[in-house]
């Protein structure tokens, strides 16, 4: 985790800068997967944001107490209609986002997957720990996993909540690059 309050986990060299890294974002094409955390289910104010780049790779952003100065990197990538945004449980997601920046960015729902609402479509675990194990024998944290009862997320370091947030966006990632394409709805937005 960086003083710049930025995560990354993944396959990069680990010497490369902050900035390096934020270009890897700048320059996604294709797929990205994005996770937000918040302070509790109850308060929604955004945190922090993760998205992965692809299934093993996953850059964080954080949001409070101290926002990293890269963040609009990650809001301008959730606000590209170019890039398929995957979300687990999207209209959560997109609730934190839409309040995030309000007057400067948006996030898109033009181009965006939902692997919670794929998973339910077909009968499967709706949440996202236990269909990331049922799917792809994959162990992840849930909240209640790494938050005592009655704190908040901004109790904990702010490293064990990046790394959380970057193990559900590649999770997801992970998840929606699994379905074969006859299993994903045509339309998602239709469900919505």
């Amino acid at each position: 985790m960086s003083e710049a309050g930025v995560g990354y986990r993944g396959p990069a060299d680990p010497s490369l800068s902050v900035e390096a890294l934020v270009k890897r974002l700048d320059d996604a094409q294709g797929v990205v997967a994005v996770d937000t955390e918040t302070i509790s289910i109850k308060d929604r104010t955004c945190i922090g944001l993760s998205i992965a780049l692809g299934p093993t790779e996953s850059i964080y952003f954080r949001m409070l107490p101290d926002t990293s100065e890269f963040w609009q990197h990650a809001m301008r990538a959730v606000a590209r209609p170019d890039l398929t945004k995957v979300y687990h449980n999207a209209l959560f997601d997109l609730g934190v986002l839409s309040t995030v920046a309000p007057h400067m960015y948006q996030p898109d729902v033009t181009n965006i997957a939902d692997t919670s609402l794929i998973s339910k479509v077909q009968g499967q675990p709706a949440r996202l720990k236990d269909l990331a194990f049922d799917r792809l024998g994959l162990e992840i944290q849930a909240i209640d996993d790494i938050l005592p009862a009655r704190h908040t997320m901004l109790d904990l370091f702010w490293g064990d909540v990046a790394f959380k947030c970057m193990q559900d966006s590649t999770a997801t990632y992970r998840l929606y690059v699994d379905y074969p394409p006859e299993e994903l709805p045509p339309n998602l937005l239709d469900c919505y």
